[in-house]
């Protein structure tokens, strides 16, 4: 088997001082200027993952750590948290753990310094010029008296620091500042990391320390780094990775015996995470899936040579039936790099070749509703077992060897993998966006979108219009395919998205079309940003009668188009779509669905879901609403077709 292979030539092992001289011009265009001031990334305040995050790690004792310190957050799993693990951090759930906001990180996920607590919100939101210091990550208690007096010489600290990154870059008078704590219980700084314009966006530099004076040879030891910066939000961003802290360096060997994973995979269906299944039926075709291997082997810097392994579980859903899951091994050893070895301090990009088998119906039933795939490679290096390992010999370095992705076929486009990390939003009443989409097939009918509104403050439900728009070579029309005015939309958290209700289905019989919406005069709108996948690209700003694509937002808005019957044109509503497939509208609580309804789902405006009983009855089913309230309640239910939703009033 052949595996196409990128190389990547990114000097993350160039110290500070190397680039000082180096000077960077960048010239913007006035109207891309613009454009950045129309779209902005903020927090998600309330409901960020942040103030959500749980230790999944065993609970720790209090006692102190013994050398050797190495972390590189591979193993915080940021679908549950994304808080530092505390085997090896204490109060430190400030740094937002996640693999989204690095370019091309020493391996997958790195730690965010920036302007938002541990909560996700802005330090002072009140006052968006004010500096100081936010957040802070700080180690467990190392055991420092047991190195030798006559080794304390060799003892280095070392990481890896990224300027930006996906980020907004920290100004000149910006720092990252690393402590020592001492054996009077006082913080040593040992410097500040200043982001005077030295350093690429792109690159992580690697940093020394060593541990100098008898002061931090005590079992308390600590080592601490603080940001500094703009307070009001996600802004003066630095990101850190791979702390290893030893004795037995000379603070000039960068490299470690470890070969890893070093990016999320790519998505399988071109830039989609997900895409409608019947929709997928037609196209059958996936995408060559990347991921990054580096190799940081020491202490012979030699090239390494490493295979990895590849597999994947698939979930058929027909039905009620209960799903059906079989998992497969898609590659059993596959060499990297040419002929298996990649450098020293060297990264490839990774081509998987032997792709899931769209004929198999054990992978893809053609009978199904719909189907999940789990897709999971991991780097045989073995690392632990290297005999040159010597002052590493206690740290399993196959902590960061494996990573997977899930994608879903189901009845929507995303580009989001599910979870937010930021939101992102216009500045200015009357301002427009647009989000792209291209459809796998020629025709279809559209029946809503879901979108995630994180609740930021404030009230929790908002009025607003929404468009869909043509493609006029290769940009949204100027002129709204179609409007949906007055739109009532409910923020929430834990990444739940509500429905945009059409009223009647609509028939596309182009590839492309943009949905978004038009900023109202009160209130600020944001919508859910997941930072893993970056479709700025995608992302389109109304400004002076022309759309201007984004260039200041990177990632993907939590936007999902919603599709029924996949192909063929539509001179009339589906059968299942029927005015009265819902029935009586208004009701007194009690209403009628088609026979073939399952998963029903009845929530208010708020998404809160309200308790109903489900009875059949011949040819239809009987849904009645526990201790009916009157208002506006939204009904969501699947058929063989899909998912669909409607508005029910109550009286």
């Amino acid at each position: 088997m052949t595996i196409n292979n990128y190389f990547k030539n990114i000097s993350i092992y160039t110290s500070a001082s190397t680039i000082a001289g180096i000077g960077i011009s960048i010239l913007l265009l006035f109207s891309t200027s613009l454009v950045s001031a129309q779209l902005e990334e903020g927090p998600l305040s309330q409901q960020h993952p942040q103030g959500k995050s749980k230790s999944f790690s065993r609970t720790q004792s209090d006692a102190p750590l013994s050398l050797p310190f190495w972390d590189d957050f591979s193993g915080v799993n940021t679908k549950l948290t994304h808080a530092p693990d505390t085997s090896h951090w204490v109060n430190s759930t400030s740094v937002y753990i996640t693999s989204g906001d690095g370019l091309y990180a020493p391996s997958v996920n790195v730690g965010v310094f920036n302007g938002l607590d541990s909560l996700g919100s802005p330090y002072s939101p009140n006052e968006p010029t004010t500096n100081g210091f936010n957040d802070k990550l700080i180690s467990r208690k190392i055991k420092m008296s047991e190195v030798p007096v006559n080794e304390r010489s060799t003892v280095y600290l070392s990481f890896f620091f990224e300027w930006k990154g996906n980020g907004e870059g920290p100004d000149a008078n910006d720092f990252l500042r690393v402590e020592f704590l001492n054996d009077q219980g006082s913080w040593v700084t040992q410097e500040n990391i200043y982001g005077d314009g030295n350093f690429y966006d792109s690159v992580f530099y690697m940093k020394f320390f060593p541990v100098t004076g008898p002061q931090f040879y005590h079992d308390d030891f600590q080592f601490r780094l603080r940001g500094y910066g703009r307070l009001s939000g996600p802004y003066d961003s630095w990101m850190v990775d791979y702390f290893y802290l030893n004795k037995g360096r000379d603070g000039s060997n960068t490299l470690f015996p470890d070969r890893a994973a070093a990016s999320q995979i790519s998505p399988l269906m071109g830039k989609y995470s997900g895409v409608p299944y019947k929709h997928f039926l037609v196209d059958r075709k996936l995408d060559s899936v990347r991921f990054d291997v580096i190799n940081l082997r020491a202490p012979y810097l030699i090239s390494a040579s490493i295979t990895y392994s590849a597999s994947a579980d698939f979930i058929n859903y027909t039905g009620e039936n209960t799903p059906v899951k079989n998992s497969v091994t898609l590659v059993a050893s596959g060499n990297l790099g040419n002929g298996g070895e990649i450098p020293p301090g060297s990264r490839y990009t990774a081509k998987l070749s032997n792709l899931p088998d769209i004929n198999d119906a054990a992978q893809f039933d053609p009978a199904a509703d719909w189907v999940d795939v789990t897709l999971k490679m991991n780097v045989v290096s073995g690392d632990e077992m290297d005999p040159a390992r010597g002052p590493f010999a206690p740290i399993d370095f196959r902590m960061n060897d494996t990573v997977s992705a899930k994608y879903f076929l189901r009845n929507y486009y995303s580009y989001d993998d599910g979870v937010a990390e930021y939101t992102a939003g216009l500045t200015q009443p009357g301002n427009r966006l647009a989000y792209r989409f291209e459809m796998l097939i020629d025709t279809a009918t559209l029946y809503g979108v879901d979108v995630y509104f994180p609740y930021t403050g404030g009230t929790a439900t908002q009025t607003l219009d929404f468009q869909l728009y043509s493609d006029d070579g290769g940009k949204p029309s100027s002129v709204p395919l179609q409007s949906f005015l007055g739109r009532t939309i409910s923020k929430n958290g834990d990444n739940n998205f509500i429905p945009v209700d059409f009223g009647e289905p609509i028939f596309l019989s182009k590839r492309v079309f943009y949905f978004g919406w038009k900023e109202p005069t009160s209130g600020r709108v944001k919508v859910g940003l997941d930072k893993n996948n970056d479709t700025n690209e995608q992302i389109f700003v109304y400004l002076n009668g022309e759309w201007l694509n984004n260039t200041n937002v990177h990632g993907s808005l939590m936007i999902r188009p919603k599709f029924g019957k996949g192909t063929g044109v539509v001179t009339a509503l589906p059968e299942e779509e029927a005015p009265f497939s819902m029935y009586p509208n208004p009701s007194a609580g009690i209403f009628f669905l088609p026979s073939h309804t399952q998963h029903v789902e009845v929530c208010d405006v708020t998404s809160k879901k309200i308790h109903i009983t489900q009875d059949d009855e011949q040819e239809r089913k009987k849904i009645t609403i526990i201790n009916p309230m009157p208002g506006i309640y939204i009904v969501r239910w699947t058929d063989k077709v899909g998912m669909h939703t409607r508005k029910l009033l109550v009286k």
